[in-house]
Parts: structure tokens; sequence; C-alpha cells
């Protein structure tokens, strides 16, 4: 909505000291009144920490995130059908603040402690259980890679898929996105491992997915095939491909250049584009366009 006349628009900062206050507030009615208040304080700092996070600062989010969990650990022994699920997702934000922070091996224990409580969850529960544990795999495979436990990553990502895939099947509308976001990080899996040719064939299916939702007027799956095409352009040039990379390297350099005139933050993005390009016309032999990209991907590098 627009803003009235003599409305000033609240800050983060302002934001942020309310909840902050209603947090104060929480504790003291939860140190009188604990079976009513504690579950709101949990729920009330857990917000806190996502906010803080979502704001670039996560080292102020990590004490609210800790707090929360040890309520909500209290909360989930004493009534665990009520309180485990909650439980899981608080693990599971943490272990994404952790990682924010580069603190991978703590991240590690928070994701596996809550893919365990995840996994308890979906043998019995709802379709958005297993969607759940799909998460809690996707990010624990993440983590163990920025581990450089490569080879541990993989199978998770394969159950990801499988996971995903099912419920695609079963609701393509609202699970193909989904599908497509893990066949793609699957993709980059096999390639850390060095084996692009096995990553080729399931960012392909990546690709076709995002085109097919673009194709639908999905707005959100633009940046996604964007990306999906830059790394199709650079796995099939380092497969020696390039002329089967080079339409891929150009659609992205097209999206990603229509996304920058909007929002120069692209920038960035688009030179990466650039430079998957150079190396396609570098392998056919087109040199002078090649260095031309090159030359481009430089100027958005720098800001210029």
């Amino acid at each position: 909505m627009d803003w009235l006349p003599g409305k000033r628009r609240r800050s983060s900062d302002e934001d942020l000291r309310d909840r902050q206050k209603a947090i104060a507030k929480l504790r003291e009615r939860a140190a009188s009144a604990p079976a009513r208040n504690r579950p709101k304080l949990a729920a009330a700092l857990n917000d806190l920490a996502i906010e803080l996070a979502a704001q670039g600062r996560p080292a102020e989010a990590l004490p609210a995130a800790h707090e929360a969990l040890a309520i909500e650990r209290e909360l989930a022994q004493a009534k665990p059908a009520r309180y485990r699920p909650d439980l899981a997702t608080l693990l599971y934000n943490l272990g994404l603040t952790l990682m924010e922070l580069e603190r991978p091996g703590e991240a590690l224990a928070a994701e596996q402690e809550g893919l365990a409580i995840r996994r308890e969850l979906a043998e019995t529960g709802p379709a958005r259980h297993r969607l759940e544990v799909s998460e809690s795999l996707n990010n624990l495979a993440n983590t163990l890679r920025k581990l450089g436990r490569s080879s541990e990553a993989l199978p998770l990502g394969q159950e990801v898929v499988a996971i995903r895939r099912e419920l695609a099947r079963t609701d393509p509308a609202r699970y193909r996105a989904t599908l497509a976001a893990a066949l793609y990080n699957l993709g980059i899996a096999y390639a850390d491992l060095g084996r692009p040719a096995e990553a080729l064939p399931i960012e392909e299916e990546a690709e076709a997915i995002w085109r097919e939702l673009v194709d639908s007027g999905s707005d959100r799956a633009i940046s996604d095939l964007a990306v999906t095409c830059a790394t199709l352009g650079a796995r099939f040039t380092e497969l020696g491909r390039a002329a089967e990379g080079l339409p891929f390297a150009q659609e992205a350099v097209e999206i990603y250049g229509a996304m920058f005139e909007g929002n120069p933050f692209h920038g960035r993005h688009l030179a990466d584009a650039l430079s998957v390009l150079g190396d396609a016309l570098q392998q056919l032999g087109r040199q002078e366009e090649a260095q031309a990209a090159r030359n481009e991907a430089a100027r958005y590098e720098q800001g210029t």
C-alpha cells in the first residue's frame, strides 16, 4: 500500500527494537506463567534470529537462535508430538545461521539432529514432512561439501532428487520447481567430484523444467533458468562440446543483461555468464569474440 502523507516508513532497526521489547515482556510473563508464554518466547526469539540473519547480521542472530532452541528442547521433552516439528525447524535455521558465519562444523551437528527428527516425522506424516526432509538433506549436503566431504554429500543429493521427484509426480504445480533446484544441486555435486559427464544430463533436466516454468509465466524461475544456462554453457565447454554450450551461454548473457538493466546487483552474474561465453568462443576458435566477451565481463566485475 502507499504511505499516507505525513507518515514515516519504519526502519528495520525500529522494527527490531520493537521485537526486542516484546521479547523482554515475554520473558517476564514466562517467569510467572511458563506453560503459556515459553512457547511464545521461543517463537519470538526465532523470528528475531531470522530477521537479523535476513539483514546480513548472523552474528547477532546466533544468541537468539541458541536461546530459542534451548527453550524448544525443553518443550519437546515435555510434549514431543506437539513441539518436535518446531524443534527440527529451529535446528534447521540454526544450521543456516552457522553456515553464514562460516562455522560448518557446528552447523553439521545441528543439521544432523534436525534431519533425524524430520525423518521420524516423515514416516507417518503428510507430504510437507517429506519436503522438509529434502530441505534438511540439501543443507547437510552443502555443509559436507564445505567441509571437503563431497563424496558423502553426493548420496544425500541423490536422495533429495528422489524425494522431490516423487512429490512432483503427485503435485507437479507445487513441487516441480523444488525438483529442478534439487537436480541443479546434484549436477554441481557430480561436477565437484570430477564427474562432469554425469552432471550434464541432470543439469539438462533441471534446465528443461525451469524453461517450462518460465514459459508458463513464472517470473521467479527466470533467474534459475539463467544460472542453469550458464552452467550448461560451461559444462559443455568443459566436455569439449563448446558448439552445444554456446547457445546456453548466449542465452544466459541475454537474460542477465535484461536483469542488470533493472537491478545493477546482477552485474556480477552477467560477468560470470560473459566469462562462460568467452570460454566457449575460445574453444571454437573465435578469438576476437572471445576476447570481447572477456573484456566486457571484466567491466561488469569492476562495476563499470
